[in-house]
């Protein structure tokens, strides 16, 4: 009867014995052919694992020499320190062809089959040590996810874009609600007087915005079967988690609550709010409605407005016209009808539909922003982006991870009463419920 050495991978009871992750035993070929096709066992070679141990007590020590030479002290030894080289301005992809094939080196390095040399090269580990599993993504692949981020968000970059090396950043604003006299700019305001008399004084009032950075995590996991098809794994996981960055952020900057989270145009207290025609279908949106938005946004914001729509409005607007004498005038429609291209604007503003703009009928399918007076920061960071093999290791899953942490909202504290009439105006401006 032939003997085999092997090592547990996970528990394994035999009879009135069990035995603990890591156990090395010796049994017969049959038995040991059953744990390592069921996953519970590997076999074991006492000279391969040590020099595996030899390699890896070989890399902390490198580490560790590299650190120290960095901060200023020295070893007592006579090889000099060995640095890591960054290898992100020579081959920003650290050596490695695809995302998964990277993914493939973490989870052989982590489970002891062998140290690929680009994971030491590459851009970084993450504490410092393979054992973790924490090797971090070289940047090609790391920034190609915020690249494809942004490619795919129509919201959130038109934002005026703030980078933030802290979790709380606070910006001083003139905190200006009316522009009546004595309320331009908070309080500011001028006299005509006679020779002689008296100036009145008055100043300025101050507002704050803080911006304190949320959290926005995506993970997966991936078999180790599929990353180890680099051909069917690919660049998948970094689009599909970009796809998912991307909308979540759009959606935060339309309907965010401010808790955890950016604060929403649709929930910022600078909102002007359009009331629907009397009598108006439900439903529906008219020509009125259009004009009376247009009204209500502040004039020094027509420049930079964009419409945001959910999709369902279309049929609307390109049915949408102004009634002159007893014919009329159609609205959105291009001269040539539906045989031509769509203006895709309405008095110049693009028209950009979204799913974050709720269903028609409610408040909200159609929104009217200026974007640059929404702020939104970022940290300096960027996206964090790690692999690890340790979180479902019993289930042989990799998990990988993107983390970006950010903040936004109106620039506005409120609406603004115009010198002349009581009607408000915003940069931000919504239909009402025709429900």
């Amino acid at each position: 009867m032939t003997i085999i050495t092997i090592k547990l991978l996970a528990e394994w009871s035999v009879g009135s014995d069990t035995f603990d992750a890591g156990t090395v035993l010796r049994v017969d070929e049959s038995t040991a052919d059953e744990l390592i096709a069921a996953k519970t066992a590997e076999r074991y070679d006492p000279e391969a694992e040590a020099k595996a141990a030899e390699a890896e007590a070989e890399m902390v020590k490198r580490i560790v020499s590299t650190v120290k030479s960095e901060i200023g002290e020295t070893e007592e030894k006579s090889a000099p320190p060995i640095t890591v080289h960054d290898r992100s301005e020579d081959d920003p992809t650290g050596g490695w062809k695809s995302l998964s094939e990277f993914g493939a080196a973490v989870m052989n390095a982590s489970i002891g089959k062998g140290l690929d040399d680009r994971l030491a090269k590459a851009s970084g580990m993450s504490e410092g040590i393979s054992s973790d599993g924490g090797f971090l993504v070289p940047e090609e692949f790391a920034s190609e996810v915020l690249r494809k981020a942004s490619d795919g968000a129509v919201v959130y970059p038109r934002a005026r874009q703030l980078s933030m090396s802290s979790n709380t950043l606070k910006i001083p604003y003139i905190a200006e609600a009316s522009r009546v006299d004595g309320a331009r700019s908070g309080g500011v305001r001028g006299y005509w007087l006679a020779e002689a008399a008296q100036k009145p004084p008055s100043a300025p009032a101050f507002g704050q915005v803080e911006l304190n950075l949320s959290k926005l995590v995506v993970l997966m996991y991936a078999t180790d079967e599929l990353i180890q098809d680099t051909t069917a794994l690919g660049g998948l996981l970094g689009e599909l988690a970009a796809d998912e960055i991307s909308f979540k952020l759009d959606d935060a900057v339309i309907n965010g609550t401010g808790a955890g989270q950016p604060l929403g145009v649709l929930n910022a207290p600078a909102l002007v709010t359009v009331a629907k025609e009397v009598g108006q279908d439900k439903n529906t949106v008219v020509a009125e409605n259009i004009m009376k938005m247009w009204a209500a946004l502040h004039s020094r914001s027509r420049g930079n407005a964009v419409w945001f729509i959910n999709q369902s409005i279309m049929p609307q607007l390109h049915s949408m016209g102004i009634a002159v004498g007893t014919g009329g005038l159609p609205v959105y429609m291009p001269a040539n009808g539906l045989a031509g291209s769509a203006n895709s604007t309405l008095y110049g503003a693009p028209v950009i539909d979204i799913e974050q703009c709720p269903a028609l009928g409610t408040a909200g399918d159609i929104i009217l922003a200026d974007m640059s007076q929404y702020v939104f920061a970022q940290h300096s960071a960027g996206t964090e982006y790690q692999t690890s093999i340790h979180l479902k290791f019993n289930y042989d899953e990799t998990a990988f991870r993107w983390v970006v942490r950010v903040d936004g909202q109106p620039w506005w504290a409120t609406a603004l009463t115009p010198y002349k009439g009581a009607t408000p105006v915003s940069p931000f401006v919504t239909l009402a419920t025709r429900a």
